[in-house]
């Protein structure tokens, strides 16, 4: 929920997420006795609105890049299967790919995908 679509949060970007969350705490009080609760929640949430849309333009700026060099890397790495040019064993092979799928296997794990979505990509 974006409180304030058209805002400019990319400027509080310069300002990390625990010094405002310790600034809070240090002086929630003092605030919640000049501010009513409402007022006070309603910045509160405000505050962590504008720091989870800042999250979320960070991976929707990064993702396709850091996607693009590993497709690359990867085609790359198929080239290597040209032998005119290179001299390779199988076991080498299996070695690379199965160093591939285990890493693959560890980022599906990170991004906690159930394995029902997993098999839908077949």
């Amino acid at each position: 929920m974006n409180l304030f679509p058209d805002a400019p949060w990319h400027i509080f970007a310069l300002v990390p997420l625990q010094y405002l969350h310790s600034f809070l705490l240090i002086y929630h009080y003092w605030l919640k006795t000049i501010l009513s609760n409402y007022i006070y929640i309603f910045l509160y949430i405000c505050i962590i609105n504008i720091y989870m849309n800042i999250r979320r333009e960070r991976f929707k700026r990064l993702y396709p890049k850091r996607l693009e060099k590993a497709i690359w890397s990867i085609r790359s790495i198929g080239k290597l299967s040209e032998k005119s040019n290179y001299i390779f064993e199988e076991d080498e092979v299996l070695k690379m790919i199965s160093k591939l799928i285990s890493e693959l296997k560890v980022i599906i794990a990170k991004f906690d995908i159930p394995k029902k979505k997993l098999n839908s990509w077949n």
